[in-house]
């Protein structure tokens, strides 16, 4: 059986050395992670757990969830179907991104942006993700990067997929690009193992283009991760997924968000997307404006999540089917990536505005009080963060506006010039606290 050791006292090299002594097999270690992966009989489980200075870890499975409108039936891949809640007029909501995009002038579009996406692979000879995929690399059992299951693809196209062009189907953040990262295999299953792999591969890229001088804009230069995969959260302080995430958060606190799809459960929310420093998201339809009932909402761990919400029902998304397919899904797998996208737009607006860089120093937690500054609720729902909608939609009366289902025209100038604001403050307040 395959085992996850975790340093608690002893060096990453020392355990790695404990797992060779007593015959372990087929051994890796993902090293910014601090985690090694082994191979071993059960005696000699035993025997490494009596050992101190280390904590050892079962291995467990994610898995990639995605409900369709319009696709394979039930019976095939795992997949279920999801019966119509709309019109198939509803594909017609998603020229609003492009109006939303031209609200700025020149048109926000993610340029300059790379987000690496950890799924089932990409299908990167897609007319909408040509040319668009910066790096690849395969930790799943899959033999290659390809998306053979028909999720990455999907997850991708939304962050960064087609171009800024009117009457064109495209993503959040056209002007962005990606990275694929598949830690999913065909059948959109991966493990501990794979999926910290690949965290511990994107830290690597983070801190390869950082401590080697890339300008941010390189394409070897990752700004930001999605994951759309889950599993239930053990509520483990020690879950090893948890333990990996959190040291990617800390490489660098708000130059790298870790955005993660809450769940489709209507339950608590699934692990990555329950650690800590995670921004969890969750769904919400489109008319009527409404948490989608199956968003994973409220945390195992006594934290309050998601933190915020994206449109995630009946979705138009590209398909790895061919290199023109598309296809209409739903769930938290899809308005993670949409909210990605939606944080390319916000800091590309900062760039141009001139505080990206006060913006991009911000922790976590100095980070929240912008996103509460610039998301939307619906009336009636409670103000502040809460476990079913978390802060709102960023930049949600903006969208909101644009399906009339907000009264009053909306000033862009009002969402920059809060987000500065907030910026600014949390910048000072953070440095304070630094100071003390």
């Amino acid at each position: 059986m395959r085992y996850t050791v975790i340093p608690t006292g002893l060096s990453l090299s020392e355990v790695e050395a404990e797992c060779r002594r007593l015959e372990g097999k087929n051994i890796k270690v993902a090293y910014r992670s601090e985690q090694v992966f082994v191979e071993l009989e059960d005696a000699a489980v035993e025997q490494l757990r009596a050992i101190p200075g280390l904590m050892v870890k079962t291995i467990s499975k994610f898995q990639a969830d995605q409900l369709f409108r319009v696709g394979p039936p039930a019976t095939e891949g795992g997949y279920t179907t999801c019966q119509p809640v709309y019109a198939s007029s509803l594909a017609s909501y998603w020229s609003l991104f492009y109006d939303f995009r031209e609200l700025f002038s020149p048109p926000l579009t993610g340029e300059g942006l790379v987000c690496a996406i950890l799924d089932t692979g990409i299908r990167k000879t897609h007319r909408t993700l040509a040319g668009k995929v910066t790096y690849e690399a395969n930790f799943s059992d899959s033999p290659d990067c390809d998306d053979h299951f028909d999720h990455g693809t999907s997850v991708a196209y939304l962050v960064a997929g087609g171009r800024h062009a009117l009457g064109e189907e495209s993503g959040m953040a056209p002007g962005a690009r990606v990275m694929n990262i598949k830690v999913l295999d065909d059948d959109g299953e991966g493990t501990t193992e794979s999926v910290i792999m690949g965290i511990n591969e994107v830290h690597d890229l983070f801190c390869e283009a950082v401590y080697g001088g890339l300008e941010l804009g390189d394409p070897m230069y990752p700004n930001a991760v999605n994951m759309s995969f889950g599993e239930e959260d053990d509520g483990d302080p020690d879950n090893p997924v948890r333990l990996a995430i959190e040291k990617l958060y800390q490489a660098s606190p708000g130059k790298f968000p870790i955005f993660c799809a809450a769940g489709n459960t209507g339950g608590p929310v699934l692990l990555p997307a329950a650690a800590e420093h995670a921004w969890a998201v969750g769904a919400t339809t489109f008319v009527p404006f409404e948490l989608w009932e199956l968003s994973a909402r409220g945390s195992n761990v006594g934290l309050v999540k998601p933190e915020m919400v994206f449109f995630g029902v009946d979705i138009l998304c590209a398909s790895a089917k061919s290199d023109d397919a598309f296809v209409t899904k739903s769930g938290t797998s899809f308005s993670s990536p949409l909210a990605l996208g939606q944080l390319c737009l916000t800091r590309e607006a900062a760039g141009r505005y001139g505080f990206l860089e006060e913006l991009i120093a911000l922790s976590y937690e100095e980070l929240e009080p912008i996103v509460a500054a610039i998301s939307y609720k619906p009336e009636g729902v409670p103000m502040g963060k809460t476990s079913d909608w978390g802060y709102g939609m960023p930049m949600g009366h903006l969208l909101a506006q644009r399906l009339g289902i907000s009264g009053g025209d909306v000033d862009v100038s009002q969402a920059v010039t809060a987000m500065a604001g907030v910026a600014m403050v949390g910048m000072m307040m953070g440095s304070l606290a630094r100071v003390g």
